[in-house]
């Protein structure tokens, strides 16, 4: 009797343990392979970080700021990071500030894709060894919107991507010991490209000597046709040291300050001089021509897929470029051919996979695939504020609305409606979900939202 009540203990704490474990388990597979400041995100925690103003959108894998305040940080391989991803794929966006970390936002996955928006007042970087990092050859660090940063140590880097950097739009300032770098002395294919929708490139330096440069790569430096380098006054692309490319002065020294703006913002640009005296062949004083930068992106980053059904939704937006490839991963899973822009998908079987596509100029994007038995609909819907006060007739205030999956996925448009349009109305943005709530006159109402079968209401008050 003794022994069988001791073999049903150790039996039934050996099921204990394993159902222990099994959360365990299930807690980590919620897991993401993202820190904001000393805190890991999770989806206990996605909706509501840094006490509300962070959220974390798994399905796009888009972090959205809403004026953080992001002063801790995470370690990782001896660096102190503010925000830091292991992600193959991580969008940054909104506004607020980054500080008290040796770098400020930092990627470190092989292939991956880093987007850094800056919305509003912007993105506030200070830090001391690097603003904004990706540490593989094989990474992509896109920078838009208004995006300011400042490393302040002795060998720092506003700017620093071992793969390629695309200044897509926006003002971007840089500023350390380099500027803006990208590359290693192995690999010379590393560029920084910025493009025509960019308002205002500054790149400056803390220190004055031969090895460091405002903007400088192992690649090239490519700077659209509609841009000019206002200053230095005839500035140019040469070469600098270790056989990198470098935007020097007139003369061939290094300027501490290195502005890239639209052409005829400063009349006093001397990019068309006849003195051509820096254009001799000697390795100090090479030029090279702008050139009209490729770009590329999906509207979306991942779809779920019926099995059977074939999806024709995903779309390539590109710029002076072509697609050239598309890889599914597992074709026993999903398919997928092009036409143009325009990838047509088709689910075999349940499970997920990857598919990558592949631009004449190198560009490449992947994209998430999940193929399930069941017709996809909308399964989550969320906004970013539940209640928003407004101060009086004319007043505006925004809040994101996200559906998983996405319209691209379930062809369910998100839509809005005022339960009293005389109080205040509201319109939304398709493409980025912004819906934008204007006040007509003091009063209450609601605004639903509403996608498939989800909905979701904010509160609106106007006061006066």
């Amino acid at each position: 009797m003794r022994k069988s009540l001791i073999c049903k203990y150790i039996l039934l704490s050996f099921f204990v343990v394993a159902i222990i474990n099994l959360k365990t388990i299930d807690g980590y597979a919620a897991d993401y392979d993202l820190w904001v400041g000393n805190t890991r995100v999770t989806s206990d925690n996605e909706n509501n970080i840094l006490d509300g103003t962070a959220s974390f959108n798994h399905d796009t894998n888009t972090l959205t700021l809403e004026g953080s305040n992001i002063t801790t940080s995470y370690s990782k391989n001896g660096n102190t990071y503010g925000i830091y991803s292991e992600l193959d794929s991580l969008t940054v966006s909104g506004y607020g500030s980054i500080t008290n970390s040796a770098i400020g936002i930092g990627s470190n996955q092989n292939n991956a894709t880093l987007t850094v928006n800056g919305t509003g007042t912007g993105i506030n970087i200070s830090t001391v060894a690097c603003g904004i990092c990706t540490n593989y050859q094989s990474e992509t660090l896109n920078l838009k919107g208004k995006i300011t940063t400042e490393a302040t140590g002795g060998s720092s880097r506003g700017i620093f991507s071992a793969g390629t950097v695309n200044i897509v739009d926006g003002t971007l300032f840089a500023k350390g010991s380099w500027g803006i770098e990208t590359g290693y002395f192995s690999d010379g294919s590393k560029d920084i490209n910025i493009g025509a929708n960019v308002t205002k490139v500054t790149a400056t330096i803390y220190r004055e000597d031969s090895v460091y440069y405002p903007l400088r790569t192992f690649g090239n430096i490519n700077i659209n046709p509609a841009l000019s380098i206002t200053t230095p006054a005839g500035g140019y692309v040469g070469m600098g040291d270790s056989n990198t490319k470098v935007i020097l002065a007139s003369d061939g020294s290094c300027p501490k300050t290195v502005v890239i703006e639209p052409v005829g913002n400063n009349n006093t640009n001397n990019n068309n001089d006849t003195d051509n005296s820096h254009n001799s062949d000697t390795t100090n004083n090479e030029t090279t021509k702008p050139a009209t930068i490729p770009s590329f992106k999906l509207n979306t980053s991942s779809v779920v897929i019926q099995k059977g059904k074939t999806l024709k939704t995903v779309k390539a937006t590109l710029t002076n470029d072509e697609i050239k490839s598309v890889e599914s991963a597992n074709s026993k899973i999903a398919t997928v051919s092009y036409s143009g822009t325009t990838l047509s998908i088709k689910g075999i079987k349940k499970g997920s996979t990857k598919i990558t596509v592949t631009t004449k100029s190198g560009l490449s994007c992947k994209l998430n695939v999940k193929v399930q038995t069941g017709k996809v609909k909308t399964t989550k819907l969320k906004v970013s504020k539940k209640s928003v006060n407004l101060a009086s007739k004319g007043s505006i205030a925004t809040v994101k609305a996200t559906a998983s999956p996405d319209y691209v996925s379930t062809k369910e448009k998100i839509t809005v409606k005022s339960s009293n349009k005389k109080i205040a109305t509201a319109k939304i943005d398709q493409e980025t979900g912004e819906i934008t709530i204007t006040a007509k006159k003091k009063g209450s109402c609601k605004i639903t939202v509403k996608a498939g079968k989800k909905t979701v209401t904010i509160k609106v008050k106007v006061k006066k």
